[in-house]
């Protein structure tokens, strides 16, 4: 053993210097344990961070559903949509695939005089919306149905679950009406922002 004057110090070859830092393990034990997808968070000044970060984590298969929660080691009594009971309880399946919500998604695309598409998860569909068309301001508009119709099925699926309480295509609809326009009213810099227009063409509102 060689000693010398230097003072003591931690070594790593996690760094290209060579000097050991928390950082750079840390991204180390991130690259193992989290998902990545190519910029899974779409931002929305419209939105509340809140709906923001629920949407992520439906990109990324991190809600708490009967499915994820089984994954986990929770025991749960049935992994069945709450909705259907002809799927399984997933993010892809009561947000896309689920008959009960395919209406109502649809109607919503009519009512933004859009054609559906069929999506294979709930990140390409906020995809879809974040790169559509060519105007900036509709772009947010759709954004905004889109996030407020992903957050209206969360609600009533929950309600379904806990409370045993059950909603229909129009109580749906109605929530993304009243939810997306009091966020465009408040949150939105759009001239003709008025309630009769809204709900008879989101678009007409720019």
């Amino acid at each position: 053993m060689v000693l010398s004057n230097e003072s003591d110090g931690w070594k790593s070859k996690l760094s290209p210097n060579g000097n050991f830092s928390v950082h750079d393990l840390r991204v180390i034990i991130d690259s193992k344990l989290t998902a990545h997808r190519p910029n899974p968070t779409v931002w929305l000044r419209l939105v509340s961070l809140k709906i923001i970060v629920f949407v992520w984590r439906a990109c990324i298969d991190r809600l708490p559903s009967a499915v994820a929660l089984g994954r986990r080691g929770i025991s749960v009594s049935s992994i069945s949509c709450q909705f259907c009971n002809g799927g399984i309880d997933d993010s892809n399946h009561f947000f896309l695939y689920c008959p009960q919500v395919d209406d109502s998604i649809r109607w919503n695309f009519n009512w933004c005089s859009m054609s559906w598409q069929n999506f294979n998860s709930v990140w390409e569909l906020v995809q879809f919306a974040a790169t559509w068309g060519n105007c900036p301001k509709k772009r947010k508009i759709l954004l905004g149905i889109l996030y407020g119709f992903l957050w209206c099925i969360w609600k009533a699926r929950n309600d379904n679950f806990f409370n045993n309480l059950s909603a229909s295509l129009s109580t749906l609809v109605d929530s993304v009406f009243t939810m997306v326009f009091g966020w465009i009213k408040h949150r939105g810099n759009y001239d003709n922002c008025k309630w009769a227009v809204w709900v008879c063409s989101p678009f007409d509102i720019i």
